[in-house]
């Protein structure tokens, strides 16, 4: 998929860097510094005399004023802002100090500031109808069984932030949250009922990172068809799968949404009641 404005380009580049399990705070700093600042930014930066934070922003933002002025983003203070916002992280999370590293709730909470930002222009933006400022979500139909009540979201979507499954033979329970077009967070769910013996699961999404693709299977449990199985896939890495597709010993039916490309999956819609009966998607 395409990369969001939000995160600079940054989902293809981390695709592709040395990310693992193991990257530590100052791993991500040094892999943020290279993508803004060429490979040898982290040289650069560690080798400049007494404190040279300040001037290696401004040098990385002269840079990056350079090209987004090449482009023609009708948005280029907010984007301007992001790289500001992204190059201090950076720098913050390559200090010497642990103490004065930010934590990923910290990270998180600054890049969706900016993003906010982003969204606010964006819809204020002379050239947009307020009607028209933002994508209207392409809705997706439902897989799944017939039972329960309908499911749905109240704000249009923006972009996911988060995700939690509780799940043993059948998906229990699935709730999310997502930014919605005025930038702020909507929480939903849960959809169906958790329960304590079972497993339960949350996945919390990076600026950077977006879901391509959700698939997983729905069967027969007793007399209804149930989401027995779900599985996530984003442009970092695959969540999943989680619950079972043959609950029972019995076949389960495939589903299967994937995004346009140049979007992504960013809610969820469906039916539930004592468990997630059927799910659908949202895509921006």
């Amino acid at each position: 998929m395409g990369a969001k404005v939000a995160d600079f380009g940054l989902s293809t580049s981390f695709n592709k860097t040395r990310i693992t399990n193991t990257t530590t705070g100052t791993d991500l700093g040094i892999i943020i510094i290279e993508i803004m600042a060429g490979r040898i930014g982290y040289k650069i930066f560690s080798a400049m005399d007494d404190d040279p934070q300040e001037l290696f922003i401004e040098q990385v933002i002269t840079n990056w004023r350079g090209r987004i002025n090449a482009t023609t983003s009708p948005f280029p203070s907010a984007e301007l802002d992001q790289v500001e916002t992204c190059i201090k992280i950076a720098i913050k999370c390559v200090d010497l100090n642990r103490k004065n590293r930010p934590t990923v709730a910290e990270i998180l909470a600054a890049m969706q500031k900016t993003e906010k930002r982003f969204l606010a222009e964006w819809r204020n933006h002379a050239e947009f109808h307020v009607d028209e400022s933002l994508p209207i979500p392409t809705k997706s139909e439902s897989r799944g069984g017939s039972g329960g009540e309908v499911v749905d979201i109240k704000e249009h979507p923006w972009r996911l932030h988060s995700l939690t499954i509780s799940y043993q033979g059948l998906i229990d329970a699935f709730s999310f949250s997502y930014i919605d077009q005025y930038g702020e967070k909507q929480h939903v769910g849960p959809w169906g009922e958790q329960h304590s013996y079972h497993k339960t699961e949350t996945i919390r999404f990076s600026p950077s990172e977006f879901v391509e693709e959700v698939s997983g299977a729905y069967g027969s449990h007793f007399e209804n068809l149930l989401v027995t199985s779900l599985t996530f896939v984003t442009n970092v890495r695959t969540y999943g799968p989680f619950g079972n597709p043959n609950h029972q010993n019995v076949a389960a039916a495939p589903l299967k949404f994937m995004a346009d490309e140049g979007s992504s999956i960013v809610a969820f819609h469906g039916r539930s009641g004592s468990h997630l009966f059927s799910i659908g998607v949202y895509m921006v």
